[in-house]
């Protein structure tokens, strides 16, 4: 089969199947190996397949789950509540931010979007220090000048 090269021209999924125009058989003996290469490749690095040990063809393995990502919709109720009694206290949000900044996993009562909380306190400081002129904290982001253009300045009265 003769390739073409019309610029109109779509691959599709037979190229595969035919080489490349004016190949030799060099370059053909090379392609194959790459092609097994691969396919080898592919098969070692299913994480289905593949051992607990890092394979240096498939790169790091994935993360494992923060332990902070603590949900307490997917927890089942307290025994308390299930039979009745009384709700748990609630807990003061200062504490349920330092024990997530520990790594702990949020007490009974502490809002859910405890992380959520935490990200937006931080970005009002990164927005306030950016609109001040101030110097950004080394762990504000680097896209804080575009948040703080899509943020609505603060509002002024003038009447």
């Amino acid at each position: 089969m003769e390739h073409t090269d019309f610029t109109h021209y779509q691959p599709t999924r037979f190229n595969k199947y035919f080489p490349p125009p004016n190949e030799t058989l060099g370059g053909a003996v090379g392609r194959h190996i790459d092609n097994v290469i691969k396919e080898i490749a592919k098969t070692m690095c299913d994480p289905e397949k593949r051992s607990t040990a890092t394979n240096l063809l498939c790169g790091a393995p994935p993360i494992p789950p923060d332990p902070k990502d603590t949900d307490e919709r997917l927890n089942l109720p307290p025994p308390a509540l299930a039979g009745g009694g009384t709700p748990a206290k609630p807990v003061s949000l200062l504490t349920c931010i330092d024990e997530y900044g520990q790594g702990k996993g949020l007490s009974q009562g502490c809002p859910v979007n405890t992380p959520e909380i935490i990200f937006q306190a931080q970005m009002r400081e990164c927005i306030d220090l950016y609109r001040a002129g101030k110097r950004l904290k080394s762990w504000c982001p680097t896209d804080t000048p575009k948040r703080a253009a899509a943020e609505a300045p603060a509002s002024t009265d003038l009447h």
